[in-house]
């Protein structure tokens, strides 16, 4: 089986890179915690100023952001990929980061 892999040597490591780092546990517990916090703080009903409303909004956004960082770098990856063989990327590879080293 050929793996497929970026022709930009530079951008594939870091793609290498940021994959590893979804593989660590550290990584699963920074997920278990972003959604504990979202399930907390996903509400505006204790607010009482315009200025935590805003102030809640940052915090949202920057949990989604954590929380959409694996999805949102595999379907770029793929999208690469597809780029680079002339085709179209599938959506996203199911969430699962595999770091797969080039033969």
């Amino acid at each position: 089986m050929t793996t497929k892999v970026l022709q930009d040597d530079e951008l594939q490591k870091h793609y290498d890179q940021i994959f590893a780092m979804y593989g660590t546990s550290g990584w699963a517990r920074l997920q278990a915690q972003v959604e504990e916090m979202l399930t907390i703080h996903n509400s505006v009903a204790d607010l009482a100023t315009l200025e935590q409303l805003w102030f809640r909004k940052g915090q949202l956004d920057q949990m989604l952001w954590l929380q959409t960082h694996q999805s949102t770098h595999e379907a770029a990856y793929n999208e690469l990929l597809a780029q680079q063989e002339g085709g179209e990327a599938a959506a996203s590879t199911g969430g699962v980061a595999r770091v797969v080293e080039p033969e």
